[in-house]
């Protein structure tokens, strides 16, 4: 194999190689490009056409997948904020393999593209303000999207409790006004609040919150 045309932009590199089974066209960023050319120990890339090796062609493709997997992981990231293990499932779901979607994850990490505790904070703010959820299933939803227990147990431990509170009263205004006395329907509705989240010392409170607030 030769490579047979480098076409270097501000953005992209573009290397040709021609082979016997014909011609193939490798893209990467400036910066992978400039990587490959260290790793190869050379101060500077040979004059084209140049004869490569199979180690170069590795190489090649390797830096190539990991500028697609980054290109990529920045869009889905654009569209909606990920955990950085969901963002690598993602990539390996769109056909990336394992080591580029990692490093293309990792990338996205440290040029601050992807923060998992503002984005799990935000999250859980979001899902006790305006869905009405307790911290449990809060947590559960986070845990399902890739972010970590100790991320999540830190976050959950800066929402203010007055946020539960107030989630709560507001489904008991609406749903549960007054709360059911049958044994019956008011285990149903303790059920249906425990499956919001919300623990049974926090519901029992805010029923009586209520309760004392409406004998007033």
């Amino acid at each position: 194999m030769i490579c047979s045309a480098v076409l270097i932009s501000e953005t992209d590199v573009f290397v040709t190689i021609a082979g016997e089974g014909g011609t193939e066209e490798k893209c990467l960023s400036p910066n992978r490009w400039k990587r490959l050319i260290r790793q190869m120990g050379w101060q500077t890339p040979p004059i084209v056409p140049f004869p490569i090796t199979a180690e170069f062609y590795d190489r090649l493709t390797y830096e190539s997948d990991v500028t697609a997997a980054i290109r990529c992981a920045a869009r889905i990231q654009s569209q909606s904020p990920k955990s950085k293990r969901e963002l690598i499932r993602k990539l390996r779901e769109k056909g990336f393999k394992s080591e580029p979607a990692e490093e293309a994850a990792a990338f996205l990490v440290q040029k601050g593209y992807l923060k998992e505790w503002d984005q799990a904070y935000a999250f859980a703010e979001n899902a006790i303000t305006r869905k009405r959820y307790g911290k449990r299933r809060i947590s559960a939803s986070l845990l399902a999207h890739g972010y970590e227990s100790e991320t999540i147990r830190d976050v959950l431990a800066q929402i203010p409790d007055d946020l539960t509170e107030e989630a709560l009263r507001v489904i008991l205004k609406r749903k549960y006004t007054p709360f059911p006395t049958d044994a019956k329907e008011r285990q149903k509705a303790f059920a249906a609040l425990m499956r919001l989240g919300f623990t049974g010392g926090e519901i029992q409170s805010a029923i009586r919150e209520t309760q004392e607030k409406g004998d007033e």
